[in-house]
């Protein structure tokens, strides 16, 4: 399974990714994980885990 991080302020994009890659999402081939503008003070945290 591929997971992507998509950080954006616009509220509509989950619901973009979600139907342009929804067959990918139910087979369970690609997880998307959303971060809003709000964790922008948290971005380093963020980094940090991803990080191997």
């Amino acid at each position: 399974m591929k997971k992507i991080i998509i950080v954006d302020n616009e509220p509509d994009m989950e619901y973009l990714f979600s139907k342009k890659f929804r067959k990918e999402i139910r087979s369970g081939s690609l997880k998307f994980i959303f971060l809003s503008q709000q964790l922008k003070h948290s971005h380093t945290w963020i980094v940090k885990k991803m990080m191997p």
